[in-house]
């Protein structure tokens, strides 16, 4: 026979919860009059008040002596913000982030090359007289970039609204321009024969303004299928024509004549030439930006910056002949502040402030 099977029994359950309920003493009630009386029995408690230690930066407390030494070294040295953090790291220091090492920076009396180009008294003059004139903000950059300043289009109309001399650009429509196009749309002319009447008329419209009219004046056109000529005249022009000329010619969004090529599986790769070639060497050399490469060569952007990538040529930094140096070089900026003088190496002797 094997071992004898064990039964074990479950005793009573023994809880302190049972019983009589513990009795609660709860504190002595106090008037409003007692609870201030013993408050002002209270010991007065001095407030602690933590002062900076003299030289210290108005922000990144915690910075060391060693620290702010290889952080002016590397503004001197034209270091990138992150290429300053390694060299934070490597010296044995806790890794800190872009963000901080740039206010410490400037708690310290740097600026960076890109920060420190601010605008100038002459470039703040041309602006505002174009603006007076009721220059386009695009022939503003090119008169910038003639006096040998680069600025984008952004950048003017921002610092146009730091100046407060913004207005409204819009460019509405007159009521002779009205005219003429209802006419046009009217007497159902294409798009390119009402833009040259505008155009004779001394009228300069694009052709999504005249779309953008058409259809706020129930002129809409989108619907328009597209007959047997003009896909004989897309298959035509799509391969070695710029879209927009195309959509010019048909009458058509570009929108339409993109999605209509595509159904055809019309390609459009003309084969760059060695002129067009020359035409953005000679833009790269000139310091030209690739904007207005494109706008030369009269290719789309993506296309020329393509090209440009192909033929190693970095648009990024336009270079512009300055007249007084007789070459090429850097544009032209303001000069930054002066660097200050870095601050002299701790002695053994001086306390050097908490990390």
């Amino acid at each position: 026979a094997g071992p004898r099977r064990v039964r074990f029994r479950a005793g009573p359950v023994q809880s302190r919860h049972k019983g009589e309920r513990p009795a609660l003493d709860a504190p002595p009630a106090v008037d409003a009059a007692g609870a201030l009386a013993g408050l002002r029995s209270l010991a007065p408690v001095a407030p602690v008040d933590v002062k900076p230690e003299p030289g210290e930066a108005r922000r990144g407390r915690g910075w060391d002596a060693g620290e702010d030494a290889i952080v002016a070294d590397g503004y001197r040295e034209k270091l990138s913000v992150r290429a300053i953090a390694e060299k934070l790291e490597a010296a044995g220091f806790r890794r800190r982030a872009v963000s901080g090492i740039s206010a410490r920076a400037r708690d310290l009396g740097f600026q960076s090359d890109k920060a420190a180009s601010q605008w100038c008294e002459e470039e703040d003059e041309i602006i505002t007289s174009a603006y007076a004139r009721e220059v386009r903000i695009a022939d503003i950059v090119t008169l910038l970039t003639e006096a040998g300043y680069h600025r984008g289009r952004m950048s003017v109309q921002m610092r146009a609204i730091a100046l407060g001399i913004t207005r409204d650009r819009v460019n509405y429509w007159t009521e002779p321009e009205k005219a003429i196009a209802v006419a046009g749309l009217e007497a159902d002319k294409p798009y390119r024969e009402i833009l040259e009447d505008l155009r004779q008329a001394g009228y300069d419209r694009g052709v999504t303004s005249l779309q953008k009219f058409a259809q706020k004046n129930n002129f809409n056109r989108s619907r328009e299928g597209w007959s047997a000529e003009q896909i004989a005249r897309l298959h035509e022009l799509y391969p070695t024509t710029p879209v927009r000329q195309i959509a010019v010619d048909l009458g058509k969004t570009e929108a339409s004549v993109r999605t209509r090529a595509c159904q055809l599986g019309l390609k459009q790769r003309t084969p760059w030439s060695d002129t067009e070639r020359q035409l953005l060497l000679d833009a790269h050399g000139r310091g030209d930006t690739l904007v207005r490469a494109a706008a030369l060569i009269g290719r789309p952007y993506p296309n020329v910056a393509g090209m440009a990538a192909k033929l190693q040529l970095d648009f990024r930094r336009p270079r512009v002949a300055d007249p007084e140096s007789g070459g090429g070089g850097r544009s032209k900026r303001c000069e930054p502040p002066a660097t200050p003088p870095s601050p002299p190496p701790p002695g053994p002797n001086s306390a050097e402030p908490g990390r």
